[in-house]
C-alpha cells in the first residue's frame, strides 16, 4: 500500500492529474489541475510512472511565474 502525503503529484482513477492535499487512513483528497477536488481511496490513485503519465501532469510554469514577482530593492 502506498503512503500518499501532502504535495505528492498523482493520477486519479478518472485519468486526471493533481496534487494530494490531505490523506487520512485510506481516504485521499486531491486538488486537480482544473481546481476541482477529487476524493477517493488510496487504491484509486497512483504515481506517474512513464512519459505518457508525466505529459498528463505538466508543470504550468507560466502560471507559477506570473505569481512570482521580482523583488524591488
Amino acid at each position: 500500500m502506498n503512503e500518499f502525503v501532502e504535495g505528492d503529484v498523482v493520477i486519479v482513477s478518472t485519468g486526471q492529474c493533481g496534487s494530494v492535499i490531505d490523506s487520512y487512513k485510506r481516504e485521499v483528497w486531491v486538488l486537480l489541475r482544473n481546481n476541482d477536488i477529487w476524493v477517493g481511496s488510496t487504491g484509486q490513485i497512483r504515481y506517474p510512472q512513464d512519459e505518457a503519465d508525466e505529459s498528463a501532469c505538466p508543470l504550468d510554469v507560466e502560471r507559477i511565474e506570473a505569481k512570482i514577482k521580482p523583488r524591488q530593492d
